[in-house]
């Protein structure tokens, strides 16, 4: 019993991820070219850099307080 595939099986395998970029890269260089003014990307970023998520309330600020004592 040999559980290893036949060497064509490997072959064909590759030869399907080399089409499958090779079509990946050319789709997205054709997009390029044909789209030369994209959309901008719009910005996720929910915080500028430094800011804090967490602010501090008088109530945190007293258990911090009674914490120290």
């Amino acid at each position: 019993m040999d559980p290893q595939p036949e060497a064509w099986v490997g072959a064909i395998g590759g030869l399907f991820v080399i089409v499958f970029i090779c079509i990946a890269v050319f789709t997205g260089m054709s997009y390029a070219k044909n789209n030369p003014n994209p959309q901008p990307k719009k910005d996720w970023d929910l915080f500028e850099l430094g800011e804090s998520y967490y602010k501090p309330s008088p109530t945190n600020l007293m258990r911090e307080i009674d914490r120290n004592r």
